[in-house]
């Protein structure tokens, strides 16, 4: 249980009338900050910041006492006292963010409280048997000046920024968010950075757009004769290697792309001969080394495996067998991860269970974990990533549902998986990605990839290690959403209010991350 008493310190000019918008907010001098359990501590602090008040009186300090602001966590509001009124949070959205922080053992009842009496407190504190332990900020001074009035908002939002330091998570600052323009209107679907400069990313339309400046310019092209495909996933090694998989309305139009200088001509790889094989998503562990994830078919799973960047093996007998149905989503080309220089994840639905594959051996050998997302025929885990070994993160959802986001973490490999708290996105999650970005990808073909790496180590450290960040779109038409990350993998959530009608998001650093989707729009993120 948390209490905040907030008075506000102005110095006005002799004669001048401030405007209650005009009001400023400032540290108090003298205020004190302790955790106390009970009246006689209470008035024993309450004395020594009355000495603090009259000395900082003394230097000349004009204090005024605005309208105080108890901010409150509690088990139960039974307490309140009846001078208190109860101020209207429930459409602030900065502070709803609090509210919905849960106990595993007890409901929080958040309130906050406008009370104009001290006096009012803290009888109601002495009694109170559902109170554990309390805070007080406050400033005691000899009589009382004359009463500014703010507005609630603004006391509550003071309130909160006290409350962040007295027992709270630290204050968040949003990330910067730029447009960029990507010379396509045509939708992108997916997205790899190799470092803070060059970054490829693909979509609908035979399309892929590069820059190799961090975005200020990008470069957009057509493969000849994919007009009528779409590129749902990219695989970026240099501003010159590049990696696109395609799928179509017919067998055949599955098929891996690869380019050698820049885009100006491109390799077919590989082309699909079986029916109803749906290539979803590849990834790589080295600029030659990869593994291509398809639907299953007939109860198993048709992937690929390459160990030299130019011929694809089927490794469909060593993948486990698959459920009724399972499947897997080409939201974004993030369906799989790898990490390190054997280890991969695939997230899969369309059953009765979302489920992890996990090799360790790359691709030799596989394991099939639950999780528990939603899974359906139209649901399941879309989108996964691992930061190392150990911890990774998946999100999904029904792709007929807007009211289905959901995620999970990892911390033993993928093994086992727990729910995150839900993320506030409508829609289901078609893309996950850690902003940490790739500090552990050392393979890149380009010659400064590892100094754009290292000042990346320098400049951020483990700071986002943790930190998600997550696109969703919305039924029926995918074309508009929402995003939101997290500091803490899914602990706690903040929405990103005006970005909409992304399919894809990674990362080359915290710094240096990418959205696209819709309408060939490009979203820079830098934390």
């Amino acid at each position: 249980m948390i209490i905040v008493r907030i008075f506000s310190q102005v110095r006005p000019d002799p004669g001048r009338t401030l405007a209650s918008g005009q009001l400023p907010l400032q540290t108090i001098r003298g205020s004190v900050s302790k955790r106390v359990r009970n009246q006689s501590t209470a008035r024993r602090i309450r004395r020594n910041s009355a000495a603090s008040a009259r000395r900082a009186a003394a230097q000349g300090v004009l204090m005024h006492t605005a309208v105080s602001v108890i901010v409150v966590t509690a088990r139960s509001s039974s307490w309140v006292p009846a001078s208190c009124r109860h101020a209207t949070l429930e459409h602030s959205t900065r502070i709803a963010r609090w509210q919905r922080r849960t106990s595993a053992r007890s409901a929080i009842l958040r309130t906050a409280l406008r009370c104009t009496e001290e006096s009012d407190l803290e009888p109601s504190i002495s009694r109170n048997p559902h109170l554990e332990s309390f805070t007080l900020l406050w400033i005691d001074y000899p009589g009382r000046a004359a009463m500014f009035k703010h507005s609630v908002l603004v006391l509550l939002l003071a309130a909160f920024a006290t409350l962040a330091f007295a027992d709270s998570p630290p204050k968040i600052r949003q990330p910067t968010l730029t447009p960029q323009a990507s010379g396509t209107t045509q939708l992108l679907i997916a997205v790899s950075p190799v470092n803070s400069r060059v970054v490829w990313a693909s979509g609908a339309g035979g399309t892929y757009v590069v820059t190799t400046d961090g975005g200020n310019t990008w470069k957009s092209g057509v493969v000849p004769g994919a007009e009528n495909l779409q590129f749902r996933d990219v695989h970026a090694v240099s501003d010159r290697i590049a990696y696109l998989s395609s799928v179509g309305a017919n067998t055949t139009d599955f098929k891996i792309y690869k380019t050698v200088d820049g885009g100006a001509h491109w390799t077919v790889e590989f082309t699909n001969q079986l029916t109803n094989a749906f290539y979803d998503c590849f990834a790589f562990w080295s600029p030659d080394r990869g593994i291509a994830h398809s639907d299953s078919v007939n109860g198993v799973f048709p992937d690929l495996r390459t160990f030299d960047g130019i011929h694809w093996q089927s490794i469909t007998g060593r993948m486990p067998p698959a459920l009724p149905g399972e499947a897997s989503f080409a939201a974004s080309g993030t369906c799989i991860t790898t990490q390190g220089t054997q280890n991969a994840w695939i997230a899969t639905g369309g059953s009765t269970t979302a489920r992890i594959l996990a090799t360790r051996d790359g691709g030799s050998t596989w394991n099939a974990y639950a999780t528990p997302l939603i899974s359906n025929a139209s649901a399941g885990g879309l989108s996964v990533a691992f930061r190392d070994a150990r911890n990774g993160f998946v999100g999904g959802g029904d792709l007929s549902s807007n009211t289905s986001a959901d995620a999970a973490t990892s911390h033993d490999g993928g093994a086992t998986w727990t729910l995150t708290n839900p993320p506030p996105t409508p829609g289901a999650v078609f893309c996950v990605a850690y902003a940490r970005g790739l500090r552990d990808r050392h393979f890149s073909a380009s010659s400064n990839d590892e100094d754009d790496q290292g000042q990346d180590q320098r400049d951020h450290g483990p700071r986002f290690d943790r930190t998600v960040v997550i696109t969703a779109e919305t039924a029926p038409d995918f074309n508009s959403g929402s995003a939101a990350w997290t500091p803490d993998e899914g602990q706690n959530w903040y929405w990103l209010p005006t970005v909409s009608g992304y399919w894809a998001v990674a990362f080359a650093n915290p710094k240096a991350g990418w959205f696209v989707g819709n309408n060939g729009q490009i979203l820079k993120i830098s934390f």
